[in-house]
Order: structure tokens, then C-alpha cells, then sequence
């Protein structure tokens, strides 16, 4: 073989060879490539408010969320208003449930008392408004942002003028108009206690945020803003108002008809509903889930459409959330619709039920998308409460009045009364009867010559969890 041969057999084998190490790499180099077109991250957040010392609270409402949620942010008033307690405490009754999350604590007015010895308390100043939590994606890029306005930022409308704007800076500063933001405040924006003064400056704030304008109506960006407070004035009442709702803003001392491009919705009442929020975040919608109770998702700025259309699954509606025990299974229908309002078929998920679905607890349907044109899953539940009770007779004595009922036995543990000054039951105060064998109670050391309105439900303890039945009619007395 002379030399120009034996160069270009030498040339011939590293070709070859270069060509077998790209083949057999080329399996490899595609998978990556798949992975990395595929790519798509879900993020669990939990929110919820007013606890007020209830140290079952946070697991009542938020036994059924995710395991992998990965932040809780509690909007104020851990405790009652006289009360102490170490933040620890509640942070361990968080990671009790979500042994990996972030659990940051909003303070309002009941809370002037806590020992934040966990360092996870915000707002407790005026002026201290501000970014409180970045998310981030596994790749450590921005996933979502939550901003914490102070209580004193917004009960004060000179505090919300100068905050409203540090906001609206913090805003111009985000190139990136993907990144959704969630706002939370222990006092709500709209009009009904009239305590929120600046409220309609951080509206026009959060209108900004969403759209580049005050007034705009076009979204730019997903701003979602939730809050606590006003269960006690509006007998727990939760709201939740979709992107393009109007909503009557307070405005110092008046009410503001105002159009907003976020998202507004109650966290959740703790102590006084049972009830927190789950927020799911996929690279297409934002979700609101209200312990079991799906309120409707956003498809997000800028999503990227994975699926094969590009209405995604918004609502899921089950004929019946809440029944009263009778003895029989119970299957309530599910209706899922896609953000056009189109009714989406069975043929595109399954649905797993929770089984036995007839004595009173909570139970469950997971439904999960078969990836044809929807992917996923989401969970949703209804309950099943035990029958109520009726009052047989209210009689007064000196500073006292003694309450029978009718027993109810069946599926029940025991009752609660609940008696108040108020005929709204304002301020109300509870009495937990633990055995239904219990027909009567005195109550004693009351105020002489007031008058007292009462009533009383039933309920089962299951697991850790108590489910009430529906009130009795309410009865007054007036003490002698």
C-alpha cells in the first residue's frame, strides 16, 4: 500500500468511526431535545386567612391540597385579638401538611402580639410593603412573585399613595410579563367595611400591573390579589371576581364602581369556614381551587400551548357539593367546561371517586386528562353532613338560660350551640357538646335583663376534622 492509499484508508476509518459515535448518540441527543420542547412545570400555592388561635384550622382547610405544595402565605390574624402565640407554631402546623413548603405569615391587627421567632411574619409596619417570595422553576428561573401590601398601607390613604407607587415602580422594573403576581393583603380592596381607605389607589396600582394602565382593560400580565378580614362583618361571605368584573372599590369614605383586569378572590376563612385556597400554576392557566370548590382559572399571559387547543379546561361544576345523610351512596354529576365555555366530553379523562360515599365525611373526584386534547388532573369534592337538629325549648333564669334540643343520633357525635347578643349572630360564642347523648345545656354567668338569640347544629367528627349540619332556626330568650 503506498502512502496516498494509507492516507486516505486512515481518513475512510475516522469517518467511519465518527459516524458510528453519532449514531449511537443520536437516540440520546433527540431525547434531550424532547425533554426540553416538553418541558412543563406545575407549582401548588395555598393561601388562607384568619385562624384566630383554632389550631385545627389550617388542617381542616387544607388537608385535601397537594402534598407538593410549595409555599402557604396565611393573610393575618392568626390569633384573637388579646392573644400571643410564636409564629413556629403556626409555621409547624403548615409543614405538618407540606413538609417542603414556604410558609410566610401577613400580619394584621390580631396578630400585635406575636413572637415571630420563625422570622416568616411581614407587613407589620407601615411602609413595609414589598416583595415577600419569589418561586422558582427547577431550572432557578422565575416562576410566580408574591407582593404582601401592609395593613397600615392600605387602612391609611396617604401610606397606600406612596406605597401604591413604589409598587407600580417595582412593576415598570419586570421585563419579563409572563411571570404571574399574586398580591396579598389581610384587608380586601372592595367596599363593605369601609376600613380599606386606600383601596382604590392599590386597584388603579393593580390595574397597572396587569394591563401598563390605570384604566387599561387589555392583560399583560396575570395579577391576582387575595385577601382576609371582613368574615365577621359579612357573615364570612367569599368572594371571587374574574378579570374583567366590576367591583365596588373603596375610595377613602366612598364606593367606587370600578372595572378590574385581575383576578380578586378571598383566601379562605380559617376559623370561621374551614375553607383555604389552592392555586395551581401549569405553563397554560392559573387555577383557584377553595377546599374542594373549584372558583375558575386564567389562561395565562403569554401560556405555552401544549395542547392541542387552546381553550384548556376552566371550570369543573359537580351538580351537588354538599348533601345531608340519608343513608345512600351519593354520586353527583361533574360537568367540566374549557375557557370558551364549551362543555369538554368524558371521552378526553377518567374520573376516580372516593369510595363509599354515603356516611357524612368529604369525598373525592380526581379527574384526570387522557392527553388526547386536554393533560393533567384536577380534584374537586362534595360533602355528606349529618342530619340537623331542631331547639325544643329556650327557657330563661337569673343570668342564665338552658337550652333542649331533639336528639340526632345517626351519623352525629355530638352538637354545637352558638348564642349571641345579635340576631346576626355578630360576636358570636360556641358550645361544643362532645356526646349525643347530651339533650340540654345551661348556660350561665350571662349579662341580667339582656336579651339572647340561640341556636344549634349537629355535627361528626371525622378523622380530625368536625362536619357541622346545617342550624337549627334560631330562638331569643331574655335572661332574668
Amino acid at each position: 500500500m503506498n502512502r496516498k492509499e494509507k492516507f486516505f484508508g486512515n481518513i475512510r476509518n475516522k469517518c467511519w468511526l465518527l459516524l458510528l459515535l453519532f449514531t449511537c448518540l443520536l437516540p440520546f441527543l433527540s431525547f434531550s431535545a424532547n425533554v426540553e420542547a416538553a418541558n412543563s412545570e406545575t407549582h401548588y400555592l395555598a393561601f388562607a386567612s384568619d385562624r384566630h388561635s383554632n389550631t385545627k384550622a389550617i388542617s381542616n382547610a387544607m388537608q385535601s391540597f397537594q402534598v407538593q405544595t410549595e409555599y402557604v402565605g396565611l393573610i393575618g390574624d392568626m390569633v384573637n385579638n388579646t392573644d400571643t402565640y410564636s409564629t413556629s407554631t403556626v409555621k409547624n402546623e403548615a409543614t405538618a401538611l407540606f413538609s417542603n413548603a414556604t410558609v410566610q405569615i401577613m400580619w394584621g391587627t390580631h396578630d400585635k402580639n406575636a413572637n415571630d421567632n420563625s422570622n416568616i411574619m411581614f407587613g407589620v409596619t407601615a411602609g413595609s410593603s414589598g416583595l415577600v417570595y419569589t418561586g422558582k422553576n427547577t431550572d432557578s428561573s422565575v416562576a410566580y412573585y408574591v407582593y404582601n401590601i401592609a395593613f397600615y398601607d392600605m387602612n391609611n390613604y396617604s401610606n397606600a399613595s406612596t406605597a401604591s407607587t413604589a409598587f407600580k415602580k417595582w412593576i415598570a422594573s419586570i421585563s419579563d410579563k409572563t411571570i404571574p403576581i399574586f398580591v396579598t393583603c389581610h384587608m380586601p380592596l372592595h367596599s363593605q367595611r369601609k376600613d380599606n381607605k386606600g383601596a382604590y389607589l392599590w386597584s388603579k396600582a393593580l390595574n397597572y400591573a396587569a394591563t401598563g394602565s390605570e384604566s387599561g382593560t387589555t392583560v399583560s400580565r396575570d395579577v391576582i390579589y387575595l385577601h382576609g378580614h371582613n368574615h365577621t362583618t359579612e357573615s364570612n361571605k367569599e368572594y371571587y371576581y374574574a378579570v374583567g368584573s366590576t367591583m365596588n372599590v373603596q375610595d377613602q369614605s366612598q364606593s367606587v364602581s370600578t372595572k378590574i383586569a385581575y383576578t380578586y378572590l378571598t383566601a379562605g376563612y380559617l376559623n370561621a369556614n374551614s375553607h383555604a385556597t389552592q392555586v395551581t400554576i401549569t405553563d397554560e392557566a392559573i387555577s383557584f381551587l377553595r377546599t374542594g370548590t373549584s372558583l375558575g382559572s386564567v389562561t395565562r399571559v403569554g401560556a405555552k400551548t401544549s395542547l392541542s387547543v387552546s381553550a384548556v379546561p376552566k371550570t369543573y361544576t359537580l351538580s351537588a357539593t354538599s348533601y345531608v345523610y340519608n343513608g345512600k351512596v351519593r354520586t353527583p354529576s361533574l360537568t367540566i367546561k374549557d375557557s370558551a365555555g364549551n362543555t369538554i366530553a368524558s371521552s378526553n379523562y377518567t374520573i376516580s371517586r372516593s369510595s363509599g360515599r354515603k356516611n357524612v365525611g368529604i369525598y373525592y373526584y380526581k379527574v384526570t386528562f387522557n392527553g388526547k386534547n386536554y393533560s393533567g388532573s384536577h380534584t374537586v369534592s362534595f360533602t355528606i353532613r349529618p342530619k340537623s337538629t331542631t331547639i325544643q325549648s329556650l327557657k330563661a333564669s337569673k343570668k342564665a338560660f338552658t337550652l333542649k334540643w331533639k336528639k340526632q343520633s345517626t351519623q352525629t357525635t355530638g352538637y354545637q350551640i352558638c348564642y349571641s347578643t345579635s340576631s346576626k349572630f355578630t360576636n358570636a360564642k360556641y358550645i361544643t357538646i362532645s356526646k349525643n347523648s347530651k339533650l340540654s345545656y345551661k348556660k350561665t354567668k350571662l349579662s341580667s335583663k339582656k336579651k339572647y338569640y340561640v341556636k344549634i347544629r349537629t355535627y361528626k367528627k371525622v378523622g380530625s376534622k368536625k362536619i357541622y349540619s346545617a342550624y337549627s332556626a334560631s330562638k331569643k330568650v331574655t335572661v332574668k
